[in-house]
């Protein structure tokens, strides 16, 4: 017997799509409620430091301020390397979709 037609066209090199239609995917895939939370965020955060001033007057030194830098660098990096991980173990098991 023989083995079943694949249902699927095979995977072929082809030209990237141009910049409008790059976009316009973009905007159309990106979740814009993530405004609305990162607005909600930020005010909670704004508040939080307006109310609690004194508390969070010593913490607005130089020192203090670039340790918060570098720990956010290093938290926008993470994301980062989970994606370059992942994107080498599907090439691992899915060999012919890379």
């Amino acid at each position: 017997m023989a083995p079943p037609a694949p249902t699927t066209a095979p995977l072929t090199a082809s030209a990237p799509p141009p910049w409008p239609e790059i976009l316009r995917d973009a905007l159309r895939d990106w979740e814009p409620r993530r405004l609305g939370y990162n607005a909600v965020l930020g005010a909670i955060v704004l508040g939080w430091g307006v109310f609690t001033w004194p508390h969070f007057r010593s913490a607005l030194a130089l020192g203090p301020l670039a340790q918060l830098l570098a720990l956010a660098a290093l938290a926008s990096l993470c994301p980062c390397a989970a994606l370059i991980t992942c994107n080498r173990v599907a090439d691992e098991i899915y060999p012919a979709a890379s």
